[in-house]
């Protein structure tokens, strides 16, 4: 920057663009630059040329320079110019003393750079037209050196000053805009397949050439011509569908006009040429040809009004651009592409029209967000989709093609999984688990709590069931096909899967969770005629009424009572084949009705062989088998152990619920390999008996996303050498299909590449393979696929499809929606269709759709998931009536919880007026979300603190306010995570532990209370906690008023927004002794209890009438100690006169019972004349009638409520406040009490402004609209939350004001 300039010009809009984002940026990478040919010239005839050119030309000689008071620089063209010397490249581009300089790379090979403020793509081709014409010049080249340039036309300081003038021209025209489909806010990046997943902190522009036959570029230009339209309009359009292909969400392209739009402009140089913004509107199922002419007129209209368009503001950039060139033919020198970075950009395709016409594409890119690795693929891409335009222009834009043959090769073959040939001799893996047994008949192969197993004694039982399920079968060998299981989890049931596989049949496992009318549907659907259960399960089957009818068609075999066999000889079991069934398991229906996938021996086989060589396991292992078996993410929790020679080992039932158990589990049983999904692993991988787990050393996750940040916590807290498996697969393809493990560098955790024999396709909706990175729907062939869904032929053809790419063959279409990486690994992004994932469970919302809208009654019904702000997913069920129709929740709920198992239960139930519609006329489910109430149960408030706390805790979990004492858990749309959770939680508040079954018994905080009350709970009687917030923090103090309860704080700490957290000083006497005999010394007191928690010297303290004289007074105390009060609030507090004597018991009652009766709106007892004891009697009465105190209140809690009260007006009354100099905050009651409770204010008069405060302290007044009462209660408690969060935030401010002035001055 040139420090001798006193005066200058403006820059120009572009040049003031430029230099800011320069000096945003700190870097230096905006310039320009070309290469040329220049053979038989003298090198030094070659720079007095450029000298010539240079000096004639203000903006390549301009100096620049920032001028007192300005934030721009000015420019000023140099009054000397040194001499052109052919030098080493100095390319960087804004410098203070560097506009130009000339670089030779080889014989007659140079390459000129220049700055981007003084220059653009076309000025470095004018200049080596201008060069080449002074050395065709004859007269110049003879004159002397120091021969005097011709004036330029037009000077760059009059453009500059005249593109101002045009900028605030006003317009009749509607001037296109910059906004978000054309422009990107900072680090708001489009999601390409080429970008990378972590930006780059070092800006390098880099250039990929792309290989552009001759036959291609002549054929484009032909088509453009043939359709009298630019070739360059017919590039740009083919760019912008490009990067729609690879992101339909992609912003519009950028298109670069030159800046000259005036005939006598063409030759003006300088930075004249910027991107000016295009609305292209790319429509999928329009022809390209259509769309060129409709976007060829836009350009034209476009750079008719570039004169007027601002380039973009210095906060902003563009995603992508395009820009054309085209040279002008020449015989001493001739130019190569220019190059031109001269905006933010994070790529260009530039096109350059060489002087015999061909053309040259290139793609200019920022090295810090695209990926270099990707660029050859978009260069495939790009060049096959320019060759399929000309093959076809009519074709709609998505179906052109965009494959090249490379990467078509990479992602057919080189992503496929590896090909592997079955063991030889072939056998199913229940035939290997056999061999196993009988190989170490003395080794534990399955364990549980109650029993364990030896290898000799599991082939014995196998044997034994498999007779009598061979027996069964034989009896009716054509409907026996299938065997279902109904049995808890148990070595018979492990045993019975087995059995019935070497037996002939497959098994088909049922839960016994699921509700009797889905368990029988299942066994009717699939046509079951033998059933395994154990009698006591037996005996119910027969008793329900859904079971009516089967059960003369079904042999039931009950495995604990099993029949003696005739001795004979052995049975021949039959000889199992790879397209034998193996096992049936039922998915969810989009119809409403479950489906049964059917898995061949040979699939199951082909996985399990994967498995064991990929994921071996040996004899030291302990695999956990804790999935229901009516899930396929169990097939391997058996089969693999079994098989591998491991020791098998069988959860409890229900500890697969509760991670605390599931904990325990693991190290009582020396578990090694395991299998989660990532909610419930979320849930234990931050407990401390996680870490406890050393012989884990595998971790495998499925059925939900594995984010990155869950999956570092966990490989940090595994045992060294551990590792974590990300396991992808639909049921339809047997169990899983990818896989990947895990590693900390992953900023997204892939599903995986595909295991053996296996292919992957990641297709549109035309069946087009997706290039690399490109969304699209995922589709599974190979060796891995089920034979279809049982008994469903038109659902089985619907799904199972034939596979385009390899003749005979077939692939299922699993509705996932993924991408391929580079490295051949797989993403997963969610759904194309309705299919949910809940907690590794398949949910169709249909199939819940179908239930609740068959309700007799409902008019539609619509099921949404929504992720709650502990970022749990639920299901939410909104639903219509028909005119006239009355119908409850509970009968809705009562309906599903017969038909639906527990996973599949909506969290709510939403009855709402009407549907919002799309224009498509679907259900708008953004819309449909905001119809969700915040809370739907309004409940009683708390009658304790230990109410109170809980509903703190619950309030937390739930993320629902004032959720109440009598709501029900499971109402809010509590499950069993959240469960979880609130056990957690609640054990950290009381240091007590309740069981998480117990939440089913006392499933709200009323129950929950008295639970907690059994246990005799050592809880603080003082210090209160009542909102959570940063325990970095000093909390809010909120103090007591008379009664020494502080549940009236309920409302206004439930409503603050601060990051503090809240506590409440409750008065010693409501669990103890109140010994204190004055507010000194109560003051005093409370300020012992809450130091600990002052983190900063600062107290912020509030109180509600004479729980503000209090505060007052312990703010006295608390200056007395050296500390500061940084916030001092009295709502609606008044200076007490100093009483004679304690006022008289009866008015006392008389007081009490009125407050209370008037806050429940019930008739207030008359106690006058009443001995003190009976008075107390009927005071009991009434707080019970008015649910003013817990069940458990007696005489002996009455009376210490009482004598609290007493003792709070007692000391009150004999307190005379000193004076505090300190501002303090005064919340103020417009309105009068109520006559009813008038008198029962003991010291309360509102007619004195300050209320007598103006006399001890600096009193700022807030007046709240409602009554010493009401000002505390929802809604007119609000009032007082907004102006107590606008007052904290104040002295935030002026705290964070006071540490930027003094800690300097203190040297800190």
């Amino acid at each position: 920057m040139s420090g001798k300039l006193k005066s200058g010009f403006s820059l120009s809009p572009v040049q003031q663009r430029l230099w800011q984002l320069a000096q945003r940026d700190g870097q230096q990478t905006y310039l320009v630059g070309v290469d040329f040919h220049c053979a038989g010239v003298d090198e030094a005839l070659l720079c007095r040329a450029f000298d010539h050119v240079l000096a004639r030309h203000e903006i390549l000689r301009m100096e620049f320079g920032v001028l007192p008071g300005m934030q721009l620089p000015v420019q000023a063209s140099a009054e000397t110019l040194l001499p052109t010397q052919i030098a080493p490249p100095q390319l960087a581009a804004i410098h203070e003393d560097q506009r130009a300089c000339l670089q030779k790379l080889d014989d007659s090979h140079y390459r000129l750079g220049l700055s981007a403020l003084c220059a653009d793509a076309q000025t470095a081709l004018l200049i080596l037209t201008e060069v080449e014409e002074k050395l065709a010049d004859a007269a110049w080249r003879a004159a002397p050196g120091n021969i005097k340039a011709d004036e330029e036309d037009l000077p760059f300081t009059s453009l500059a000053q005249w593109q101002h003038d045009m900028l605030a021209e006003p317009q009749d025209v509607q001037l296109p805009v910059w906004d978000a489909t054309n422009s990107l806010v900072a680090g708001n990046l489009p999601d390409w397949p080429f970008m990378r997943r972590q930006r780059q902190t070092t800006v390098y522009v880099k250039r990929q050439h792309l290989a552009l036959t001759a036959d291609l570029s002549d054929a484009l230009s032909a088509l453009a011509d043939k359709n009298q339209l630019p070739v360059a309009h017919l590039l740009y359009l083919a760019w912008a569908v490009l990067l729609y292909r690879l992101n339909p969400q992609s912003p519009a392209v950028a298109y670069q006009a030159n800046g000259r739009a005036y005939e006598e402009m063409a030759t003006a140089m300088g930075p004249m040429a910027r991107f000016i913004p295009l609305h292209t509107v790319i429509a999928p199922q329009a022809s390209f040809m259509t769309l060129l002419k409709t976007c060829s007129t836009a350009i034209d209209e476009v750079c008719a009004l570039q004169d007027y368009i601002a380039p973009l503001d210095s906060k902003q950039g563009l995603a992508a651009g395009f820009c054309w060139q085209q040279a002008k033919p020449g015989k001493l020198i001739t130019a190569d592409a220019p190059f031109a970075w001269t905006d933010e950009c994070l790529l260009v395709l530039s096109v350059y029209a060489d002087a015999t016409g061909q053309l040259q594409l290139y793609v200019d890119y920022d090295m810090a967000v695209c990926d270099s690795a990707c660029m050859h693929n978009l260069e495939e891409e790009l060049l096959t989709l320019l060759a399929s335009i000309v093959a076809s222009p009519e074709a709609q834009i998505d179906q052109l093609t965009l494959l090249g043959p490379n990467e078509r090769q990479q992602i057919m073959h080189d992503f496929a999984g590896p090909s592997v040939l079955p063991a030889e001799p072939w056998q199913a893996p229940v035939q290997d688990i056999l061999a196993c047994l009988a190989k170490h008949p003395e080794q534990i192969f399955i364990q549980s709590p109650l029993t364990q197993l030896s290898g000799q004694a599991c082939l014995h039982r196998i044997a034994e069931l498999a007779q009598h399920v061979l027996l069964a079968r034989q009896q009716d060998e054509a409907r026996a096909r299938v065997v279902a299981v109904l049995l808890d989890r148990s070595v018979d049931m492990i045993a019975s899967l087995l059995a019935i596989q070497v037996a002939g049949a497959a098994y088909l496992p049922l839960d016994t969770a699921y509700p009797e009318e889905r368990i029988a549907f299942m066994l009717q659907d699939s046509g079951v005629s033998v059933l395994l259960a154990s009698a006591a399960i037996a005996t119910q089957f027969k008793q329900q009424t859904a079971f009516a009818g089967l059960l003369e068609k079904i042999k039931l075999i009950t495995v604990d009572t099993l029949p003696a066999l005739e001795d004979g000889a052995s049975p021949k079991f039959p000889v199992l084949r790879t397209s034998d069934l193996a096992y049936l398991i039922y998915t969810s229906g989009s119809t409403g009705q479950p489906k049964a996938v059917a898995v061949t021996h040979g699939a199951l086989a082909n996985h399990m062989q994967w498995m064991l060589r990929d994921l071996p396991l040996d004899a030291d292992d302990a695999v956990l088998q804790k999935t229901a078996i009516s899930f396929d993410a169990s097939v391997w929790e058996v089969f693999a152990p079994m098989m591998a020679g491991a020791r098998l080992v069988l959860a409890a039932p229900g500890v697969e619920r509760d991670p605390e158990a599931l904990l325990q589990t693991l190290q009582d049983f020396d578990i090694s390999v395991l299998q989660l999904v990532p909610s419930m692993l979320r849930m234990m991988v931050g407990q401390p008996e996680f870490a406890k787990c050393l012989r884990l050393r595998r971790l495998c996750c499925g059925g939900e996303v594995l984010d990155a940040e869950l999956a570092h916590q966990v490989l940090a807290a595994l045992p060294d050498g551990a590792e974590c498996i990300n396991l992808y697969g639909p049921t339809e393809a047997t169990v899983q299909v990818v896989y990947e493990k895990v590693s900390m560098d992953d900023v997204v955790v892939a599903i995986g590449k595909p295991i053996d024999n296996t292919r992957i396709y990641v297709l549109d909706e035309y069946l087009q393979v997706q290039p690399i990175g490109v969304c699209g729907e995922l589709y599974v062939a190979g060796a891995s696929l089920a034979q279809g869904y049982y008994q469903r032929d038109a659902l089985t053809a619907e799904r199972f499809v034939s596979d385009p790419f390899v003749s005979g063959a077939r692939m299922y279409r699993t509705g996932d929606l993924g991408a391929w990486r580079m490295d051949g690994k797989l993403d997963c992004f969610g759904r194309a269709d309705r299919q949910v994932k809940l907690r590794g469970y398949r949910i169709e919302l249909g199939e819940i759709e179908a239930i609740v809208a068959a309700q007799a009654g409902v008019l539609m019904a619509a099921v949404v998931v929504d992720r709650d702000v502990a970022n749990i997913d639920q299901l939410l069920c909104f639903y219509t009536l028909k005119p006239g129709a009355s119908l409850t929740v509970a009968s809705i709920k009562e309906k599903l919880a017969s038909a639906l198992p527990d996973y599949m239960l909506p969290n709510w139930l939403i009855p709402i007026d009407a549907f919002p519609f799309m224009p498509n006329g679907k259900v708008d489910n953004k819309a449909l979300l905001k119809l969700r109430p915040s809370n739907t149960a309004i409940s009683q408030a708390p009658r304790d603190t230990l109410e109170m706390r809980l509903e703190r805790i619950w309030e937390s979990v739930l993320h629902v306010s004032q959720v109440g004492i009598t709501s029900n858990f499971f109402d809010l749309g509590g499950h069993s995570l959240l469960a979880v959770r609130l056990m957690a939680e609640i054990e950290k508040e009381f240091a007590y532990r309740l069981p998480l079954t117990s939440l089913f018994s006392a499933p709200t905080i009323a129950a929950q209370a008295e639970l907690l009350r059994n246990e005799s709970l050592q809880l603080d009687p003082v210090v209160i906690p009542i909102r959570a917030g940063n325990a970095q923090h000093t909390p809010i103090v909120l103090v007591h008023p008379t009664g020494g309860s502080v549940l009236c704080y309920r409302d206004l700490a439930s409503g603050l927004t601060t990051d503090r957290p809240v506590i409440a000083l409750q008065d010693p006497g409501l669990m103890g002794g109140a010994t204190y005999e004055s507010v000194e010394e109560l003051a005093s007191l409370y300020l012992d209890k809450i130091a600990p928690l002052v983190k900063d010297q600062r107290y912020l303290l509030a109180g509600w009438s004479s729980g503000g004289i209090i505060a007052y007074e312990m703010a006295r105390q608390a200056l007395a100690r050296g500390y500061e009060i940084a916030f001092l609030c009295l709502i609606d507090s008044q200076v007490a006169p100093l009483a004679e004597s304690a006022p008289p018991r009866e008015r006392l009652l008389r007081s009490i019972s009125r407050l209370i009766a008037h806050k429940a709106d019930i008739a207030c007892p008359d106690l006058s004349g009443l001995s003190f004891d009976t008075a107390l009697q009927r005071l009991l009465e009434l707080a019970r009638e008015a649910d003013y105190v817990p069940p458990h209140a007696d005489e002996k809690e009455i009376a210490r409520l009482f004598h609290v009260f007493e003792k709070n007006v007692t000391v009150i009354g004999r307190y005379a406040a000193g004076p505090l100099p300190r501002r303090t905050l005064l919340m103020k009651a417009t309105e009068a009490l109520p006559e009813a409770i008038r008198e029962a204010a003991v010291h309360y008069n509102s007619e004195e402004k300050h209320l007598g405060w103006d006399k001890l302290c600096f009193v700022k007044v807030r007046d709240i609209v409602g009554d010493h009462m009401s000002m505390m209660e929802t809604p007119r408690v609000n009032a007082v939350v907004v102006a107590l969060d606008q007052e904290l935030k104040e002295v935030e401010r002026l705290h964070g004001l006071g540490r930027q002035i003094l800690m300097p001055m203190l040297g800190l």
